[in-house]
């Protein structure tokens, strides 16, 4: 059980990282995050991505992602619809 709690702790420490860095990175310019291959991506990370995308929404910020045609696993498909 502390485990699962660590690695909740963990993962929320990383999401707001990754909010707080984009919003950084987001005050002086507009940025274009790029992610290739996105057909390989893992649930946590899938689940990471959408955490930014949703508390990122009015940063000028255009996420562009990759992925081979045909060979994208579900959840991503999913998740590019929304």
């Amino acid at each position: 059980p502390a485990a699962g709690l660590a690695s909740q702790a963990d993962a929320d420490a990383l999401r707001d990282a990754l909010r707080q860095g984009l919003n950084f990175l987001t005050l002086s310019r507009p940025l274009i995050l790029v992610l290739e291959d996105i057909h390989w991506i893992d649930q946590s990370s899938l689940d990471l991505l959408c955490a930014a995308a949703d508390s990122c929404q009015s940063l000028p910020l255009l996420v562009l992602a990759t992925h081979r045609s045909g060979d994208v696993p579900l959840p991503v498909l999913e998740t590019k619809k929304s």
